[in-house]
């Protein structure tokens, strides 16, 4: 009847609309993800080192601070290790910087073998210089973990399209256990004490870790 097809054509019209509505919010919420996941990738990229994939400088201000003030309010260890490659400019003069940046990517990924992912992290500090922050760590593991890494980099050949590349590198370690410290640690102060141990480990002759605690 008449009144039927008016009646059909209603709720032909009500259906689509329900319909154009159930596309355009799939539509609005694919670009939400979609904004969502090009937030998140721009936030990692802006957080980590281009080259080396490791977190960069930026991310080491944002987060050591927090890191520190965490170990203080809870009362926990903290320790942190700078690395620097040995005679690295000698890698860049002798096989030229493509080699050298193979060799800084190389170092990472097997810094990166043998830390915590759930709460190690590693941060490019400048150059040839990285800082390893290990929370929940007293200095005498800190100072073991460091040597593993030494001799794990000492041990393996780094192998590039055209070379194959030796290399060591030279550890400073520094820590403090929370219920044993000042509770006004700087960032500043603990990495200037970790790059005193270092330079020590470098006027040592290269390829050893030298620790020591941080001073109350």
């Amino acid at each position: 009847t008449h009144e039927k097809i008016k009646l059909l054509t209603i709720l032909t019209k009500e259906c689509s609309l329900v319909m154009e509505n159930a596309m355009l919010y799939a539509r609005l919420r694919r670009k939400h993800l979609s904004l969502e996941k090009a937030n998140r990738e721009i936030k990692h990229l802006s957080r980590t080192d281009s080259l080396t994939g490791c977190y960069n400088r930026g991310y080491l201000n944002e987060v050591l601070p927090r890191e520190i003030t965490r170990a203080l309010r809870y009362k926990r260890p903290l320790a942190v290790a700078m690395c620097d490659i040995d005679h690295f400019k000698k890698v860049n003069d002798i096989y030229g910087h493509q080699c050298g940046d193979e060799v800084l990517k190389q170092f990472v990924k097997r810094i990166l073998e043998l830390i915590r992912h759930d709460t190690d992290w590693l941060a490019r500090y400048g150059g040839e210089e990285f800082l390893l922050v290990l929370p929940e760590t007293n200095l005498g593991n800190a100072f073991s973990l460091a040597d593993r890494l030494r001799n794990h980099l000492a041990r393996r050949i780094i192998e590039t399209e055209t070379h194959q590349i030796s290399i060591t590198a030279s550890f400073g370690v520094t820590g403090f256990h929370a219920s044993h410290s000042d509770s006004t640690i700087s960032p500043e102060a603990l990495i200037n004490t970790v790059d005193g141990y270092l330079y020590e480990a470098k006027t040592r002759g290269r390829n050893q870790v030298v620790s020591g605690p941080y001073p109350n």
